[in-house]
């Protein structure tokens, strides 16, 4: 089976360079993130903060600025024999903050909404993908307080 999420389009989504996740927008304003590879229940992460490179390129994280609620619609295709499916919310970004259990950290990219507002962008550093993706980490409970802006 292959998952999606329906959502309005957020203000910006996060998948890796080698995502498994097709992405389209209707006319309708929303946004449709489906699995482009079936899964099995063999593949379902335990720990959202514990993540295998697979399973990071089947997740997506989405950033909704000024807002208190959204609406989604999940939903899966059928005729596989893969088992029980589920769909992991964390309200914390756990794309940007997961830690890799099974090599390197993908890379990730982010897409932005397209607004109409121009702006400056400031001179291009180098940064770990560690230092994009959180302000800091504590260790021993492995949480990361997420760059957000």
């Amino acid at each position: 089976e292959a998952e999606f999420v329906k959502i309005k389009k957020p203000d910006a989504h996060f998948l890796t360079k080698d995502t498994l996740i097709d992405v389209s927008e209707g006319t309708d304003g929303y946004v449709t993130f489906k699995a482009t590879v079936a899964g099995t229940y063999t593949d379902n992460p335990t720990d959202p903060l514990l993540l295998t490179t697979t399973q990071k390129h089947k997740a997506v994280t989405v950033r909704y600025l000024n807002t208190g609620s959204f609406e989604a619609e999940l939903g899966s295709t059928t005729g596989g024999a893969g088992g029980w499916r589920g769909f992991l919310f964390v309200f914390r970004p756990s794309l940007l903050c997961a830690k890799t259990t099974d090599g390197e950290d993908p890379d990730i990219e982010e897409e932005k909404k397209a607004t109409t507002t121009t702006t400056t962008l400031p001179e291009t550093t180098t940064t770990t993908v560690e230092e994009k993706q959180c302000w800091f980490t504590i260790p021993i409970i492995n949480f990361c307080f997420p760059k957000l802006f």
